[in-house]
């Protein structure tokens, strides 16, 4: 025999389930008859909006952001590891209240301080008296940027807990995007992201549960193909149109907006693409192509200059390299000796003299590799761009590293 008890069931929390709704009337206490003045007819005519928090978001709100003694954890082992950053040598870790740890953590953070504010006066003095010598807006511009990183560095240096604490708050609490809190903590977006991972990074160390994906509420739609289908007919006329001479182009203008790479494709699906051979080699004085890739122009431009048209810049670099020029371009010997009449001009010497003022130590003979600090080792485009000089022969060990590194 079942019991009443049985059916008892109990609401989440108080008043669950009392939505008020569009139309919607009640008595109350005084016997007065309380509605919203919205009638069935005038319901007909609206429609309903529901509001979520970020609701564009992939992932969910991690449950660590919404408990008060989770995020307590997390932002003071954040704050901890921030102080140990470097070896900087915060014992114990992890010992005493959140409070406590988030207390001693600032205080050992906070004794960088000095030197941010001497970095920050002394790249000012810099910015201006590159200003007063009239330095390259790029220049400028480039140390605007380090002197905006300093800045955001000594704000998080001298209250990280509470600057990390309302980016987490904004973002997870309020529903903010990454452009909100920055506008809202004075950070830059990119900066409130790389807060979120790390927050994130510490709390998985902690070992709380990370954001879940959000499930998906619309079904993806499939694509629906176009009038024409991938039939053997299809592509029999496609290639009727390939053999007829059309470009890839004019096929994909008759098939309706069909990418190039489909076409290829269900040719060779059905057998029936056959490698189109080669056009004759342009005749063009080598001389003159020489000279116009030397003067840095691309080879369409070049093959213009000569004459052809710009689409024929690939077989004037194939012509190039079987005519004996290195790359497609003329050999190295005369922009060697192009570089050696430009270092050598006075105003590049008095460029060099003026960038020789702006280093650290303008005594300072050798590079960190040991190569003499002189016109002839520096870098011309830095030189002559932004008045910044670079070891041109570092610049070369560099690049060849990297290319080294990429094609292994």
């Amino acid at each position: 025999m079942q019991t009443c008890e049985q059916y008892l069931t109990f609401d989440p929390y108080q008043f669950a389930g009392r939505m008020n709704r569009p139309v919607h009337a009640e008595l109350g206490t005084d016997g007065e008859i309380r509605s919203t003045g919205i009638a069935f007819e005038d319901y007909d005519r609206m429609h309903t909006r529901t509001h979520k928090l970020a609701p564009s978001r992939k992932l969910q709100t991690p449950t660590w952001a919404v408990n008060d003694r989770q995020f307590q954890q997390v932002i003071a082992r954040y704050i901890e590891r921030r102080a140990n950053r470097g070896g900087g040598g915060l014992a114990p870790m992890g010992a005493g209240t959140p409070a406590e740890r988030i207390a001693r953590a600032e205080q050992h953070i906070r004794t960088t301080a000095p030197q941010h504010v001497e970095t920050l006066k002394m790249l000012g003095a810099r910015y201006m008296a590159m200003k007063r010598d009239g330095a390259p807006a790029t220049a400028l511009r480039e140390l605007e940027i380090q002197i905006e990183n300093v800045d955001t560095s000594l704000r998080m240096v001298t209250h990280p807990a509470a600057t990390v604490s309302t980016v987490a708050y904004f973002f997870y609490r309020c529903g903010f995007d990454s452009v909100g809190v920055a506008q809202r903590c004075h950070l830059k977006p990119p900066h409130v992201r790389q807060i979120h991972f790390r927050l994130n990074a510490v709390a998985a160390e902690l070992g709380f549960a990370p954001a879940k994906v959000k499930p998906a509420t619309v079904p993806p739609v499939k694509h629906v193909r176009g009038p024409h289908q991938k039939t053997e007919a299809y592509a029999r006329m496609i290639a009727r149109w390939y053999a007829e001479g059309k470009t890839y182009q004019q096929v994909r203008a008759l098939t309706g907006g069909m990418a190039e790479n489909t076409i290829l494709r269900l040719l060779r699906q059905y057998g029936l693409y056959t490698k189109r051979p080669l056009g004759p080699n342009p005749t063009f004085d080598t001389a003159r192509a020489a000279d116009l890739l030397a003067q840095g122009l691309s080879y369409g431009k070049a093959a213009q200059k000569l004459g052809l048209s710009e689409k024929s810049g690939s077989s004037l670099r194939r012509v190039m390299l079987r005519r004996g020029c290195s790359n497609g371009r003329p050999s190295n010997v005369q922009v060697h000796a192009d570089r050696a009449a430009l270092v050598a001009s006075p105003e590049f010497v008095a460029l060099f003299e003026r960038a020789r003022l702006r280093m650290h130590n303008p005594n300072r003979v050798a590079c960190k590799r040991g190569h003499p600090i002189c016109t002839a080792n520096a870098h011309v485009g830095d030189l002559r761009r932004m008045g910044t000089y670079a070891c041109d022969l570092c610049n070369q060990i560099v690049q060849a590293a990297y290319h080294a590194k990429k094609w292994r």
